[in-house]
């Protein structure tokens, strides 16, 4: 009886396990939300209708919820809700959030009669680098199909048990689409009034930190909100744009943003609404933020909106106030909306009107910000963290110490890569005196009574002060002051800030008086330049620190020395440009890095020179991150060097560049082995070119080509397809002799930063490789001819619609590699386009021919202003490449796994690796090429890779089934595991069995050895045939089996006697002697295993012998 009732028992439980998760749910609780397109959770009984992990209740507001105590995770699980059908949902959270904690909040709807799976906006807290989640969405959940009902979920997260744990007091879903309908959640007025001009403040975006001002408009509209409703709080637009930075995406989420003004205690939320809504919440006496996108122009593809400043497919904006005109409340033709917006052309011009008439076209999605009038009580405040720093002087003029009760703050490369590495941010100061105190009226802006002044409205500096190597703060705080037009002599107080992606700002003052600095350009030389192409002489110029020349064309660092730094000569042209593009050729092998930075003498500058613009650290081995900046008369933006200002005073003729090289930890240093720089006035003139090379035009020879592999970004890893740029110059290159992977190309020099395209990076990419390569503004195909003339290859920006390729837009790349001249002279180019996908490829579509004219054509029509007859020139592999293929072992663990190891140490892969391939230095993708499928004397590039090897928890790879389908049929993988950091590990991948015959024939080969050695070097040769056996029968990759097969070539010497002839040479045992029977057996440990009968024979003993022991058994059980 309780035999069966356990097997009874035991098939319930199984019959349990198979029952889907979507079951169960349908048993919880079940709330109708039909009525709204708004759902809030947010008291203690919404909370209580769900179920909780881990956490337990909070007193904090009108309900809340915690980590309980003990617990570093904690999930709580919504009741059911049963909702109209809809098409998309938006999410947002209130929750006080603390170092080391983080929130992260899911969905999941009920459509066509089955549960989805859970969607999350992504974990957020300022410790981490949090983004969104799914790479089709980062705002809006689309699940698809007819919906009937949703449910919610939080994540509540602490790095330990001993840190404050976050607390969640809303979660905030809004519907939209299908037959969902927008309701006003709070408390409405009874009768609109004519007009409500709520108090608000109002700056523009667009004078904010050059590199990430013209992307914060959705925080920066978060902070009008907020200080509209507390003038006390002062919060800055790039404060919070900083915390609310979604490291996958950017500034803009919806999300992120929304839940922000929750961490200062108000309640927050993103709704799909209607005009019915923000006449409501406007009438209620706060502002709300709506998404739009326009343009004030009427041919423009945006909406058309008069008032308008420029031109938008995606911004937030603040409406702070309406007015029916003539009384008209409900007229909408005579509605009127106020905006603070943050795309305008300085704070004063920021209020604008905007007819509803117009507006309504430019509103589609619906996309509402809403927040409380007040903090909601006994909600716990976190924010943004502001420390009261002070600048403490040192040694080094112009040099300070940021500190924090008497701690200093580590500033090292603080402004650099604040879009990828958490605790980077904005240095900017504002000086007493200088700021906008009022609105006025433009032909895009109105006056507005209402407004309030807060510190953002004081006029911020972002040049002139930035973080030095030792981690202090560079800053002449006196020239600052001249430059700004402060009188020279008159002192005033300057404010620092330091505002980070991690949630803290810290913020000093420092006295200083006007005074302007000495340009210090007396020691260089002035080389007077013509054309649009100057190939720097690296023999000229001066060296500082560690740089030193190695012969006449390179620089790099004297053995030891951490850094040093190499300045050009002035350069001065004859005529003035207003576009500059520079190219640097170095090798960095390791982590050492170069840094190339310019400044130049504007002509609305009066003679001075501007800071040094940067084109950031850039190397192989570390983080290359560009940046971007601006002064009165330049901006350098992300690649390229412009004048700012009308085109007819932008004008720039003396200009200088510095590189300053770097060391690594291991002693590894660059090599500079080419600099050289192009610029242009007008947007595209072919008369500024001048060909620099060795092939003038009228010596052309008839034909010139170079090889050429074509290859597809479609073909290579998951979410790369779109990187044109990286596949364009992996072609120029392996035209030039490399052998690289397009992820090799892809991930070593990637941005960082600004992520892949940029234009500079790219052809500095040529250097890391080990090329000569240079960029050309005014190509043409005269100057295309001549420099494949000279063995070179090139790259154009052109319009695709223009010449044979596979992508017609306007904006679009193909390479040159030969051109024919016909005897009457028509020249016709051949080239090949490197965004075509796989099956373009493989039918041959990526190849194109085009005349002179076509070609002339094609790159005139560019479609963007700046690059337009840009050229990229890429010549012979001159130097060894910095991204190095390491070879590895790939020990199985067992049929479905590997292990890489290196000298016999593991190598561990973060789970991660492949995910974060393009945002943490050492991640890159894992792919393999099979060797059945290899092509032999092609280069790498040319096989067929596939990328389904992951990553498992403990660092291990899991091989997918299909690749252990392979092995098993006797196949081999070449493993390719290409990281961000200038290494790639290489290695074989074999199955177990051929593992194991590797190891028989390898034993074999041993014993073969020990054989054939003369009795001199029996001894020596046997110890190492003994380590050799030991090695192999350890190996658990071929890799192994080789290292261990390299021992016999190890070279060893006969043993001297006292009574033989010295020879004077030694005896290799590697095989070079006479053969001769040894004077004792070979021990029998190295005899390969047995096989023919004897081997046959094996199976039917241990099969006796289990028969045996069963049997045995069984006697024993009898008694």
């Amino acid at each position: 009886m309780k035999r069966k009732l356990l097997s009874l028992v035991l098939a319930l439980l199984m019959a349990l396990c198979l029952v889907p998760a979507a079951v169960f749910a349908e048993g919880e609780q079940s709330i109708d939300a039909t009525g709204s397109n708004l759902i809030k959770i947010t008291t203690a009984a919404d909370f209580a209708a769900g179920e909780t992990i881990g956490l337990a209740a909070s007193d904090a507001g009108n309900g809340a919820l915690t980590l309980a105590e003990g617990e570093t995770e904690g999930m709580f699980t919504s009741a059911v809700y049963t909702v109209a059908d809809f098409y998309k949902m938006v999410a947002s959270w209130n929750a006080a959030i603390y170092d080391g904690t983080s929130v992260e909040v899911y969905a999941r709807a009920y459509t066509n009669d089955a549960w989805s799976e859970w969607f999350s906006w992504g974990e957020y807290g300022m410790s981490i680098l949090r983004g969104c989640n799914d790479g089709a969405s980062v705002d809006e959940y689309i699940p698809g199909g007819t919906i009937t009902k949703a449910q919610f979920r939080a994540v509540l997260r602490r790095d330990s048990a001993s840190l404050q744990s976050p607390v969640l007091r809303q979660i905030t879903f809004s519907i939209k689409g299908g037959d969902a309908v927008p309701a006003y959640a709070e408390t409405p007025v009874s009768q609109l009034p004519v007009s409500k001009f709520n108090a608000s403040p109002a700056y523009s975006q667009l004078i904010r930190d050059p590199e990430i001002g013209g992307s914060i408009c959705s925080p920066s509209t978060i902070s009008v909100m907020l200080n509209a409703r507390d003038p006390q709080l002062d919060i800055l637009p790039e404060e919070l744009a900083l915390s609310v930075q979604d490291f996958n995406y950017g500034f803009g989420n919806w999300a992120f943003c929304t839940s922000a003004a929750g961490l200062y205690g108000y309640e927050a939320y993103v709704q799909y609404g209607d005009i019915n809504i923000v006449l409501q919440e406007l009438a209620n006496g706060r502002s709300v933020g709506l998404s739009v996108s326009y343009s004030p122009s009427e041919s423009s593809t945006y909406p058309y909106l008069p008032g308008s400043y420029g031109g938008t497919g995606g911004h937030l904006i603040t409406i702070v106030g309406y007015e029916f005109e003539d009384g008209a409340v409900g007229d909408m033709d005579k509605l009127y909306l106020i905006s603070s917006d943050t795309y305008s052309k300085d704070d004063a011009t920021s209020f604008h009107r905007y007819a509803w008439k117009y507006f309504q076209k430019c509103w589609t999605n619906g996309v509402i910000y809403m927040l409380s009038s007040a903090p909601e009580a006994g909600a716990p405040v976190t924010g943004v963290q502001r420390f009261d720093a002070a600048l403490e002087a040192t040694e080094k003029e112009n040099i300070y110490t940021l500190k924090v009760n008497s701690s200093a703050i580590d500033l090292t490369d603080f402004t650099v890569g604040k879009r990828a590495t958490l605790g980077r941010g904005v240095l900017a100061y504002t000086i007493e005196g200088i700021a906008t105190t009022e609105s006025v009226e433009s032909g895009s802006s109105v006056v507005y009574e209402n407004r309030i002044q807060v510190s953002a409205n004081n006029t911020f500096f972002y040049t002139g002060i930035k973080p030095g190597d030792d981690g202090n703060l560079a800053f002449n705080a006196g020239d600052a002051l001249y430059k700004a037009g402060v009188p020279e002599g008159e002192p005033r107080t300057l404010t620092v800030y330091a505002m980070a992606n991690n949630g803290r700002r810290y913020t000093a003052t420092l006295s200083a008086v006007s005074k302007q600095a000495e340009t210090g350009t007396e020691e260089y030389e002035t080389v007077a330049t013509s054309g649009n192409l100057v190939h720097v002489n690296l023999a000229e110029g001066t060296l500082t620190g560690g740089a030193e020349r190695s012969g006449a064309d390179e620089i790099t660092l004297k053995s030891g020395m951490p850094s040093g730094t190499y300045t050009t000569p002035i350069y001065s042209n004859e005529w003035a440009w207003e576009y500059l593009m520079a190219t640097i050729n170095a090798v960095t092998p390791g982590a050492s890095s170069v840094e190339l930075q310019v400044r130049a003498v504007a002509e609305r500058a009066d003679g001075a020179w501007s800071d040094w613009f940067t084109w950031g650290k850039f190397g192989s081995g570390v983080q290359s991150m560009s940046t971007s900046a601006q002064d009165d008369y330049l901006k350098l933006g992300t690649d390229m060097l412009t004048v700012r200002g009308s085109s007819a005073t932008a004008n720039v003729q003396d200009v200088q560049f510095r590189v300053l090289l770097r060391a690594d930890e291991a002693g590894n240093v660059p090599t500079v082995f080419g600099l050289n720089f192009t610029y242009k006035k007008a947007a595209y003139s072919a008369d500024e070119s001048v060909y620099t090379g060795s092939t003038a035009a009228d010596a052309l020879p008839k034909s010139a080509s170079a090889d050429i592999l074509p290859t597809s970004a479609y073909g290579h890893a998951s979410g790369m397809a779109s990187w044109r740029f990286e596949n364009m110059m992996l072609m120029l290159v392996n035209s030039q002799g490399s052998d690289a992977l397009f992820e090799e190309m892809a991930l070593n020099g990637y941005d960082f930063s600004s992520g892949w395209g940029n234009w500079a990076y790219t052809i500095f990419k040529a250097g890391l490789f080990g090329h000569k390569g240079y960029t050309q503004f005014a190509a043409t195909p005269t100057l295309v001819q001549q420099a494949i003339a000279d063995g070179n290859i090139v790259g154009l920006y052109v319009h695709g619609g223009k010449l044979e390729t596979t992508n017609s837009s306007n904006t679009s790349q193909v390479i040159v590699y030969a051109y024919d001249t016909a005897d009457d002279g028509t020249v016709t180019f051949k080239t090949v386009c490197p965004r075509g996908d796989t099956s373009e490829l493989a039918s041959g579509a990526v190849f194109g021919t085009c005349t002179a004219d076509e070609l002339a054509d094609a790159i005139a029509s560019y479609g963007s202003a700046s690059p337009r007859g840009m050229m990229y020139v890429v010549g012979d592999k001159v130097k060894e490449s910095s991204v190095e293929r390491v070879p590895v072992a790939a020990q199985i663990v067992d049929v479905a796994t590997i292990r890489l190891a290196k000298d016999g140490a593991a190598i561990s892969l973060p789970a991660e690796f492949v995910a974060n391939n393009n945002t943490t230095l050492g991640c890159g993708v894992i792919a393999y090429t099979l060797a059945s499928e290899a092509k032999a004397g092609e280069k790498l590039a040319a096989n067929e890779f596939y990328y389904d090897i992951t990553v498992n928890a403990d660092g291990t790879l899991a091989l997918s089934e299909a690749l252990q389908a392979k092995l098993a049929a006797g196949d081999t993988a070449n493993l390719y595991v290409i990281r961000n950091n200038g290494v790639t590990y290489t290695a074989e991948i074999v199955s177990a069995d051929l593992l194991a015959q590797q190891k028989a024939d390898a034993l074999a080969a041993v014993h073969a050895f020990l054989v054939k050695q003369p009795p001199a070097l029996y001894g020596q040769a046997k110890e190492l045939a003994n380590r050799a056996k030991a090695l192999i029968e350890a190996a658990s990759s071929p890799a192994e089996i080789e290292a261990a097969l390299q021992l016999l070539e190890t070279k060893i010497e006969a043993p001297e006697r006292d009574d033989s002839p010295d020879t004077g040479s030694g005896i290799t045992v590697g095989g070079n002697a006479t053969p001769v029977q040894p004077p004792e057996p070979a021990d029998p440990g190295l005899v390969p295993p047995q096989t023919g009968a004897a081997a046959s024979f094996a199976p039917f003993l241990c099969l006796l012998m289990a028969v045996m022991l069963f049997a045995v058994c069984r006697k024993r059980r009898s008694y």
